[in-house]
């Protein structure tokens, strides 16, 4: 599986939630990646060990611990194998975050991606931003020098690009489903099709909308 085709299931879970709880509501973005050393599965035993989502499973309401900049939620879902998790949240607001840990062809990395929901959203970023920025530092510090490096990789464009890439749709569906409400057309969108089409086991239907352009 290519670096682009491997973003697509994490991508529109991101989208499905956004339909579903925050569809129309404006946001805002912050995210991380940060070098841990040893394995993959390693990286990822040490993220969510610090932020208290060892043993969770999908469905189970969640809290980090203390010492972590205040964050909670439900629990979306979750893997070892692609190592990640989502969690929708409602603190420090309404939003998901997105967690995982990837080999960037050297490097292992861990990542942090925040996406917040609604009129408060941006508030909540300017100020959560520099206390994810510290606890990040502290628990992953960075060597200076490496980070062009690591900036250089497919993998940190992969996240980066997806990242974009939910925001621009969002705005999208944003104005889609203003005109056909005002057209008197039923919400749901094609992009809403197509979130549940590539994260569900595929039916013939499914299969067919993954064709599609």
């Amino acid at each position: 599986m290519s670096i682009v085709e491997s973003g697509w299931p994490g991508f529109f879970r991101i989208l499905r939630i956004y339909l579903t709880h925050f569809r129309g509501q404006r946001s805002a973005m912050m995210q991380w990646m940060a070098p841990v050393a040893g394995t993959e599965a390693e990286a990822w035993e040490t993220l969510t060990a610090a932020l208290g989502l060892k043993g969770v499973s999908a469905g189970q309401r969640w809290t980090a611990p203390a010492g972590v900049p205040a964050i909670s939620g439900v629990v979306e879902h979750v893997s070892k194998s692609p190592c990640n998790a989502l969690m929708r949240l409602d603190k420090p607001g309404p939003g998901t975050a997105a967690l995982g840990a990837v080999n960037c062809g050297g490097p292992i990395m861990v990542t942090l991606s925040f996406y917040l929901y609604g009129d408060q959203a941006a508030g909540t970023v300017a100020r959560e931003t520099p206390l994810w920025q510290a606890w990040i530092q502290e628990r992953f510090p960075m060597r200076r020098g490496t980070i062009a490096g690591w900036l250089a990789t497919s993998r940190m464009f992969h996240y980066i690009f997806w990242g974009r890439i939910h925001m621009q749709t969002r705005r999208r569906i944003e104005r889609s489903t203003g005109a056909s409400r005002k057209a008197g057309l039923p919400d749901r969108s094609r992009a809403e099709r197509w979130a549940t089409a590539m994260t569900a086991s595929p039916t013939a239907e499914q299969r067919d909308l993954r064709k599609r352009p």
